[in-house]
């Protein structure tokens, strides 16, 4: 069922009504338990994907490694080995594709319940810019709108740090090397939770990039397993960072325009 936008999963009880022995009505519930579907099906499919990464690994290993040899034999003679090695240089490109995408599940899988310390997240970003400033290449303009005396967050600080690499290299992906690429953070105090009534502050993170942007078609499967919109990705980037966020008890929200760019806004309780 289509609830406010978005697929639900959804509960229907039908009770029949009496008075005095009359049968009156029926009382119709519906209850939303979509948030607790998502999480079991998250949590099976965790498990599903380890069990799996790791059938496929050893032999992936044992396939990578012997075509490397047989590479390094065909470079020692090249005029004979030249058709060879053009197809040995096919597996190996499939090889490594494969690892990638099973190194991308373990991580999923191996996610633990964030261990939580006061984090500064302006400093966060700042390290991450200041330790990757390679990735950002020459034609990308940083523009970072960090605002003072913001509170801590109780978070993770390995698995923040995952995603704010994420998010900000899907950016620079999407600019393809040149572009305006703004961080911005700030203090929010409409931070709802299902699990209370009143509002709570929160630190919002926003990350905008000027790149191609995205359809409303791609938008709605930009959290699903194995959906990657970059050659050889494996789909599983935007997975992992939700599940982080969602395990900090934050929100993320993603707006985007084909031509004219992303905007990820990211908030977690201070």
């Amino acid at each position: 069922m289509v609830i406010g936008g978005r697929q639900s999963d959804i509960i229907l009880s039908v009770n029949p009504l009496r008075s005095a022995n009359k049968h009156t009505g029926r009382l119709i519930l519906l209850f939303d338990v979509t948030d607790l579907a998502q999480s079991k099906r998250v949590v099976a499919w965790a498990s599903m994907a380890q069990k799996l990464a790791h059938e496929i690994k050893t032999p992936l290993s044992t396939v990578m490694l012997s075509t490397q040899h047989l590479q390094m034999e065909c470079e020692e003679n090249v005029d004979t080995h030249s058709r060879l090695n053009k197809y040995i240089q096919r597996i190996y490109t499939q090889v490594a594709r494969l690892q990638k995408l099973t190194d991308s599940f373990l991580k999923f899988s191996r996610i633990e319940a964030p261990r939580c310390e006061p984090l500064d997240i302006n400093k966060l970003l700042q390290d991450w810019l200041k330790e990757n400033t390679f990735k950002l290449g020459s034609a990308v303009h940083v523009e970072l709108q960090l605002s003072d005396d913001l509170p801590a967050v109780s978070g993770d600080l390995q698995q923040l740090n995952i995603v704010i690499q994420n998010l900000i290299e899907n950016s620079l992906k999407a600019m393809d090397g040149k572009g305006v690429l703004t961080i911005a953070t700030r203090l929010v105090q409409s931070l709802h939770r299902e699990s209370s009534d009143r509002p709570a502050s929160g630190v919002q993170v926003e990350i905008s990039d000027t790149g191609k942007g995205m359809s409303p078609e791609e938008l709605e499967k930009l959290f699903m397993p194995f959906f990657s919109r970059a050659p050889g990705g494996t789909g599983l980037g935007l997975v992992i960072t939700k599940k982080i966020i969602d395990d900090h008890k934050g929100l993320i929200s993603v707006e985007s325009e084909q031509g004219i760019g992303t905007r990820v806004t990211v908030t977690i309780p201070a």
